[in-house]
């Protein structure tokens, strides 16, 4: 049961203490003296003396934060113990098991936090004892009491003792001062009810008293009240008879009245093992290998398994076998029948192999065990009650007896009955409540449940494992079930003994005799209740070790009660001999190595590997002697003769993945030792210690843990670590050029200049740089094209200049005829961040004089400069040089053509009435003459036209002229050549602005380095975010930038790390380019107050107004962080990629790499060209001799690439499961580099597509379509080369000639690996190439669809994309670093041309089933997209329907689920393929969505009444 930690209990104050009894008050007492272990029956409430022990230690003891830390044996236990501490103890408690989430619990961090939060924790020892080790926990600092449940069990071996013998007896006696960090003891309490183990009880209680440190006590003066508390069940024994044809052993010879026992031994002892796949391959393997350790590895490994008979399917077979004997013999043949038939349905069920019976076979084994299951001819069993009464054997009759006399003893008394039955095997457990399910005695009498455990490995190999699905409940609902009285009897295994919380019950039956005195104390215990029996089948003559039971049971209970042992005697635990103590600890953390922990460490670091997905990497020991002698597999008396017998001394050989350096894959220890596993411990521990003290690398962390790229390890070897990504950081306001800061009383002044128009002076508080050339800002004018603004320095105005005053009178007036000033300025505010005045002799008297005569003679405010044309016209004598008009503020702006004084006919005077209507809701009366205007265009000057755009070359508009009504027709009264200056000005202020501030960036940060001359507009490009809507922004160089820096990241850390495979580097790598690291350099360097993200709406612009400096003091911090604003994570560092960009764009990798090394980014970058010469100078190099040149030329072949150094072919061709002579190592670090440099030529490639200027959308589109690993698969399956060869010929005179012969040599084919699994998945994705590759080939070549469902369908495995990634990094370091080179052997694999098809005829990349969604969503009605999928005859089946979506709103995802057969769709496409497993569900519905798109598009186009619309899906 998997714990729920929101279901977990807390403390509750109503919930108070149950009332103490005496004798747990005594022991409490006791345990707070020193250090001892509670022997107590089950039910005599130890748990409840360990909360009252925790409630002291922690709320009055130990008021520091320090730990009470208790332990529990199994993860049922620590939940179930965790519960009740919680509710009672107002602290918190926390929970660790083999439950919880097994990679967060190796974060430093994550424990430190822990300690730090709680007070209690529970959990299991093995998590205890890892956090130990690993320097997580310091047991003296971090606890101060430690709580042992189930403390019988800390022989030498477990865990308990493990936790005592390396952390708590090196730590000084409680109350000794601190030595080196390590403080003192913690108090140890421990539980139990059976302190015993074996038959010694005397032993016993020494050995685990020295090892726990404690003395084991029982109550002495209360011992009449634990009586009372405390009900010994009633012993009782039930006999029976076994018949003789039951006593005989299972050989096989054995015969049984089981029909299908006996069909079934029939079939598995007529198979041969010499068949078996798993046999065939090794020998297969075992001929192609050529002496060396792997083949010496092998050779042990098959002789072994013929010794055993143990290949996997012969194993599960004959466990199956003896499980039905079992069953037989001590239920019945029924149960025995039942049993057989009920696994054999189960296998068959599961639908062969492609279902995965047993996960980790390979097929050819699953067919070849469903094979002979097939030949088993069952006989389904009868549930006639008299056949199952025919096939129940006494055995079984007798417990059903005593069932049914205990069930009436307990209803007699009044009481309700609730059972237990103890079973050692678990299959008996199945068949055995099976039997009493359906036997006409008990069917209606009791309601049975089943207790087998929770174990639920994915990985298991036990053909076995497939019974677990004939239980129907997990062990928590039959629990539940059995406390609220839903079920009366459980039928359990041991798992049931100890610990779990099953309700005290009226019976408890042992159908096998106890194994030991624990299983004995234990599951009698279960049996409490007031009158409860306890009852023991035993075989009639049998005189079962109950009375040897009682009495060691009784000599237990005189030790623990013995007054003279509470002087503790120091016991030495005897060491094996063999095994002197070996330890290597941590001084700065305090982990620690062992011989008992090394294995399971090294076990764990090889795990971590990288393994391509095949079965994983793990170290291999070798013993000296070896087991069996060599080839003894194939020796004729293999069969007949015994096997033979190696004596000691041992030594040992363990050899690591290849992914370490040389001088860390092999370590020997010599034949010293006296035992296999002593030798295998002490060469793990040396290899292990190894591994931490490399010093040329770092593998190891200070908590001797493998560096992993998940959580704080890597944070600690970073310094700075992968954060998850803040959304927002508090960042510098956008700078204004404008604004001043400390610059007193000056003021500059600058002159603008654009043809056509009056010169003007630009008064702004601060000196600005000078511009030339690219740094002038352009606006683009209609009629005019692109008109450069000429910007020169005017030199300085004193603040008392008479001039300053009229250019804020003047600014306000240009300013006002601006619409988003004159709606929001107020007319008294002139106290801009810039102003304006025209250069040289006034120009404007006559506009001056009608805007005086206005402010004098109208209604309006001072400040209303507009005037009704109708009142301007009748004034002025209706003058023509008026530039701009307004109608309404609805309507907005016009331009003026001429007053229009010819009369209209009715009915269009009516259609003027009728629009004034509309927009004013009133009558309008037309008077003349009226207004004729063409609406504005352009109001953003600084977006550049399109290309061809007639507006370059004409100021004349495509809106039609209409007609105004002057007295509802607004003028402002300024000049055509002021009117345009206004119109102009928000679009040249903001250009200005921009460029000041790129300026500002370019000359603060890139001073002195190369990328200082980057163009301005480029620059200007990467610094601005899509927010600001400007003509340009930073995603299309953000893309290529983020290639970059990948690429380059990923060759930096090659360099750094030459040892590191896959896994670190990639973690690295993602350390460096992460957003939160790009950003926090970023916010380093002050990059947030260039990056251009104000947007720019010339109708709503608004000017500066001058914030004047007048905070008090104690005010300053506050005003700073006002000037702080919440910026994207993200945004920051797409600039930074865009920067990157950029200078990769106009300098190439010297310069993106410069831009780089600007930010830092946690790394010491390296030139280019010296990086990649270090990574190339690691390579390891081989002699001629061993390499194998024929692969070699025939990959160079394929590639049309020769490589200098022949090692990085071999190199990229080795895969993690390759064991043999070759000295490289696998492909991983090829594959890293490999991965990146083709990214960086497909985005190149794209983003300099000629005339396509990719988003970076349809460029991550197009770059998926050729890098994806489907497609890679298929270029590495296609890659072929040709190696001649000669064949006999024999000739019509019988005379012999050579020909040549033509060889296919294909790449997959030279991938170097010696695992079966890859050998098969490479035949079988062979085959699928060659049926689908017609298909793929014309598709790729002629389609206008990519074809994804046809690349899916060859279900890949990595590998073969890896081989072509691999060769890339190879080809690239043999270059050192040539991009040319990569792009002709690219071109050369056929990925160019494809990405050359692609760009050039617009092939569709999308995705078919995110095309079909899309369609769904977009069309009208809109369309629910629905796959139902349906599995038959090993076919599966897709289809796909479709239906108008209804009204109501719906869920988005509900457009693409699963349909049921009944709904009523309309179906559009269906595709087929044979099943093989999730891979072929994928497969069809890409198939099937395809189908379905091009069927919508054939639809769609006949639905159109013009035929010829281009259609675009």
């Amino acid at each position: 049961m998997k714990y729920d930690r929101k279901k977990a209990a807390t403390f509750d104050p109503d919930a108070a203490t149950p009332k103490s009894r005496n004798y747990q008050l005594e022991l409490l007492e006791e345990s707070l003296r020193r250090n001892i272990i509670i022997a107590l029956d089950t039910g005599a409430g130890k748990t409840h003396i360990a909360v009252l022990r925790i409630k002291a230690e922690v709320l009055e003891r130990e008021p520091r934060k320090v730990l009470s830390w208790f332990v529990a044996p199994t993860v049922a236990l620590v939940e179930q113990q965790r519960d009740v501490i919680a509710t009672h103890i107002p602290v918190p408690v926390g929970l660790v098991s083999g439950a919880s989430d097994p990679h967060q619990w190796k974060d430093p961090s994550l424990w430190r936090g822990i300690i730090d939060s709680h007070r209690v924790m529970v959990t299991t020892p093995q998590v205890l004892l890892d956090a130990l080790r690993h320097g997580y926990i310091n047991l003296g600092a971090d606890i101060s009491l430690l709580i042992f449940d189930e403390v019988h069990h800390s022989g030498k071996n477990h865990p308990y003792n493990a936790i005592m013998q390396e952390f708590y007896h090196i730590l000084p006696p409680r109350g000794s001062p601190t030595v080196h960090g390590y403080h003192a003891r913690p108090m140890v309490l421990g539980l139990t009810a059976s302190p015993i183990f074996g038959g010694n009880p005397d032993q016993a209680f020494r050995v685990i008293e020295a090892n726990m440190d404690s003395i084991i006590r029982s109550t002495r003066i209360n011992r009449e009240e634990l009586a009372k508390h405390v009900h010994r069940p009633v012993f009782k024994r039930a006999q029976y008879q076994t018949p003789d044809y039951l006593l005989q052993p299972f050989t096989d010879e054995c015969t049984l009245p089981s029909y299908n026992f006996m069909v079934l031994k029939e079939v598995f002892m007529g198979m041969d093992i010499e068949n078996d796949p798993w046999i065939r391959q090794a020998r297969a393997r075992l001929a192609r290998l050529p002496p060396g350790s792997s083949r010496n590895q092998l050779d042990q490994k098959l002789s072994k398994t013929l010794a055993k008979q143990d290949t996997p399917t012969h194993r599960g077979l004959r466990d199956f076998l003896a499980a039905a004997f079992a069953i037989c013999v001590d239920i019945g043949p029924w149960a025995a029948d039942w049993y057989v038939a009920k696994v054999i349905e189960k296998a068959k069920a599961a639908g062969g192999p492609f279902q995965h019976v047993v996960r980790r076979w390979q097929d050819t084994e699953k067919y070849y065990l469903l094979e002979a299951l097939e030949r088993v001819s069952v006989v389904p069993v009868s549930y006639d009650p008299a056949d199952i009464c025919a096939g129940c054997n006494d055995r079984l009759n007798v417990l059903i007896e005593a069932l049914m006399n205990e069930k009436m003893d307990f209803e007699s008394n009044g009481m309700e009955f609730s059972g237990i039955i103890f079973v050692t095997r678990r299959d008996v457990v199945i068949a055995l409540a099976e039997v009493l399910q359906h036997h006409p005695f008990t069917k209606d009498t009791f309601h049975v449940g089943t207790l087998l455990g929770n174990s639920s490995d994915s990985r298991r190999t036990n053909f076995l494992d497939i019974t677990r699905s004939l239980v129907p409940q997990t062990t928590a609902e039959t629990l539940d079930d059995f406390k609220i009285g839903d079920k009366n009897l459980i039928v359990s295994t041991s798992v049931a003994e100890e610990g779990i919380d099953v309700q005290s019950c009226c019976s408890v039956i042992r159908w096998d005799p106890p194994q030991n005195m624990i299983s004995w104390v234990q599951s009698r215990g279960r049996a409490r209740k007031s009158k409860s029996t306890f009852v023991i089948m035993t075989e009639i003559g049998d005189n079962p070790s109950v009375l040897r039971w009682e009495e060691l049971e009784r000599k237990m209970v005189e030790l623990y009660n013995e007054p003279s042992r509470d002087f503790q005697e120091e016991v030495e635990d005897p060491e094996d001999p063999d095994e002197e103590k070996m330890e290597f600890r941590v001084d700065k953390t305090g982990a620690t190595l062992t011989l008992h922990s090394a294995i399971g460490h090294l076990n764990h670091f090889c795990a971590v590997m990288p393994s391509a997905g095949y079965g994983g990497c793990l170290p291999v020991f070798e013993t000296d002697p070896p087991e069996f002698p060599e080839n003894w597999h194939a020796a004729p008396y293999r069969t007949t003769g015994p096997n033979p017998v190696v004596h000691g001394p041992y030594g040992a050989t363990v050899h690591l993945p290849r992914h370490l350096p040389p001088e860390l894959r092999v370590f020997t220890t010599p034949r010293i030792h006296l035992s296999k596993r002593s030798a295998k411990r002490c060469v793990a521990f040396q290899a292990y210690k190894a591994l931490y003290e490399f010093t040329d690398e770092k593998w190891l962390n200070d908590n001797l843990l493998p560096l992993s790229h998940l959580g704080e390890d890597m944070e600690a070897l970073f310094a700075t670590g992968i954060e998850k990504r803040k959304g927002f950081s508090a960042a510098a306001v956008q700078m204004s050029p404008w604004s001043s800061e400390g610059e007193g009383l000056r003021w500059w002044a600058y002159k603008l200049g654009i043809d056509q128009l009056q010169d003007m002076v630009l008064i702004v508080r601060r000196e600005l740089p000078r511009l030339s050339g690219e740094e002038l800002p352009i606006l683009y004018i209609p009629g005019r094209g692109a008109v450069t603004v000429n910007v020169e320095p005017f030199g300085r105005v004193e603040d008392q200049s008479s001039m300053l005053e009229d250019a804020r009178q003047f600014t306000r007036r240009l300013l006002w005829r601006v619409p988003g000033s004159r709606s929001t300025l107020k007319w008294t505010e002139t106290d801009f961040e810039y102003l304006l005045h025209p250069l040289g002799e006034v120009q404007d008297s006559v506009w001056d004089e009608r805007w005086r005569w206005a402010c004098k003679n109208t209604d309006g405010p001072p400040d209303d400069s507009f005037l009704t044309l109708d009142l301007f016209g009748r004034k002025f004598d209706y003058p023509t040089d008026i530039t701009y008009v307004q109608a309404s503020r609805k309507r907005g702006e016009y331009r003026f053509i001429q007053w229009h004084n010819e009369p209209l006919s009715e009915k269009e005077e009516e259609r003027i009435r009728q629009e004034y209507a509309k927009r004013k809701a009133f009558d309008v009366e037309i008077t003349y003459p009226l207004l004729e205007v063409r609406a504005r265009g352009r109001k953003d000057y600084t977006i550049p036209f399109p290309v061809g755009s007639n507006k370059v070359r004409s100021d004349v508009y495509h809106h039609e002229t209409e007609l105004l009504v002057a007295s509802h027709t607004r003028l402002f009264l300024a000049s055509p050549d002021r009117s345009r200056w206004a119109s102009l000005l928000p679009s040249l202020l903001r250009q200005m602005s921009i460029n000041y501030t790129v300026i500002s960036f370019r000359d603060t940060l890139l001073t002195s380095i190369p990328i200082y001359n980057i163009p301005l507009e480029s620059l200007t490009t990467a610094l601005t975010a899509p927010a600001a809507t400007a003509p340009t922004d930073y995603e299309r160089m953000e893309t290529l930038g983020d290639t970059v820096l990948k690429l380059l990241a990923s060759i930096q850390v090659m360099a750094d790390h030459p040892f590191w495979h896959e896994g670190y580097l990639t973690a690295r790598k993602d350390h460096v380019v992460a957003n939160v690291s790009l950003a926090r350099a970023a916010m380093e360097k002050g990059l947030p107050q260039w990056i251009i993200r104000d947007r720019f709406i010339p109708t709503k612009w608004l000017p500066l107004l001058h914030q004047k400096d007048e905070e008090v003091e104690g005010e300053k911090e506050e005003k700073e962080e006002e000037k702080k604003v919440d910026l994207s994570t993200k945004t920051i560092a797409d600039v930074v990629e865009a920067l990157i960009g950029a200078s990769y764009v106009h300098g190439g990798f010297a310069w993106g790499l410069e831009c780089i090394k600007l930010f830092k980014l946690g790394m010491e970058w390296q030139p280019l060209e010296a990086s990649v010469e270090k990574i190339f100078s690691k390579v390891e190099a081989l002699d001629d001799g061993e390499l194998p040149m024929d692969l070699i030329v025939s990959v160079e072949k394929m590639l049309g690439y020769k490589f200098t150094k022949k090692t990085l072919v071999v190199e990229a061709l080795t895969h993690p499961s390759y064991n043999l002579g070759v000295r490289t190592r696998p492909y991983d670090r090829l594959e890293f580099l490999g991965d990146a440099v083709l990214d960086m030529v497909v985005s190149h490639y794209l983003y300099h597509a000629a005339g396509k200027n990719y988003n970076p959308g349809h460029m991550y589109l197009r770059k998926v379509a050729v890098v994806n690993q489907h497609f890679l698969a298929f270029i590495c399956l296609d890659a072929y080369t040709t190696a001649d060869a000669y064949m006999a010929r024999t000739l019509e005179d019988e005379s012999a000639i050579l020909e040549p012969e033509e060889n296919l040599v294909y790449l997959w084919q030279c991938l170097l690996q010696s695992n079966s699994h890859v050998m098969e998945d490479m035949a079988v994705t062979s085959a699928r190439y060659r049926k689908g590759k017609d298909t793929i080939v014309k598709a790729l070549k002629e389609g206008r669809i990519h074809p994804w469902a046809a690349l899916t369908a060859l279900q890949a495995p990595k590998f073969f994309s890896d081989i072509v990634e691999s060769l890339l990094g190879a080809v690239y370091l043999d270059t050192r670093g040539d991009m040319e080179v990569i792009r002709k052997v690219l071109r050369t694999l056929g990925v160019l041309p494809v990405l050359e098809r692609i760009v050039a005829e617009g092939v569709d990349v999308l995705h078919p089933v995110s095309r079909l969604s899309h369609w769904a969503s977009k069309s009208k009605p809109q369309k629910m997209i629905k796959y139902h999928f349906e599995i038959a005859e090993k076919r599966i089946t897709c289809t796909i329907g479709m239906k108008d979506k209804p009204d109501q709103a719906i869920d988005e995802k509900a457009e693409t689920t699963s349909m049921s057969v009944d709904e009523k769709l309309e179906t559009i496409a269906v595709a087929e393929t044979e099943y093989r497993g999730n891979g072929s569900k994928e497969e069809v519905k890409f198939e099937a969505a395809e189908r379905a798109v091009q069927a919508l598009e054939i639809r769609e186009i006949r639905s159109l009444e013009d035929a010829k619309m281009d259609i675009v899906s």
